[in-house]
């Protein structure tokens, strides 16, 4: 199985302590992965989540929300629309981006090296 083979990923991590810089631990990473294709992918034992990943993923959310919502405002004065409707646009938007935000999540449990 996978823990008994020397050059599964399990076996060849080290930790970001071992390295000297970020960058070194990060080019590391990359060299030992090797995502199962059309197999399940699994945290930690095929890859790992750092906490910085979810940094740019939550702030590019929340803008891409906000970007939305602000052009959906700006559209919806001159066609005469009331502020419910930005405010139902902008819960829509929530909901679509919560759904993308589950599929890419499960993704990448299946399908590791194309997301």
């Amino acid at each position: 199985m996978a823990n008994d083979d020397p050059n599964s990923y399990r076996a060849l991590h080290r930790p970001r302590s071992e390295f000297a810089s970020r960058q070194a631990y990060l080019e590391h990473e990359l060299s030992i992965m090797s995502p199962r294709r059309w197999r399940i992918n699994l945290p930690y034992r095929d890859y790992r989540f750092e906490a910085e990943d979810w940094i740019p993923a939550t702030a590019a959310t929340i803008g891409k929300i906000v970007m939305v919502a602000a052009i959906v405002a700006a559209f919806a004065a001159p066609l005469g629309l009331s502020n419910a409707f930005v405010i139902e646009n902008a819960r829509y938007e929530m909901l679509i981006a919560a759904i993308l935000f589950v599929v890419l999540f499960f993704q990448a449990f299946l399908f590791q090296q194309q997301t």
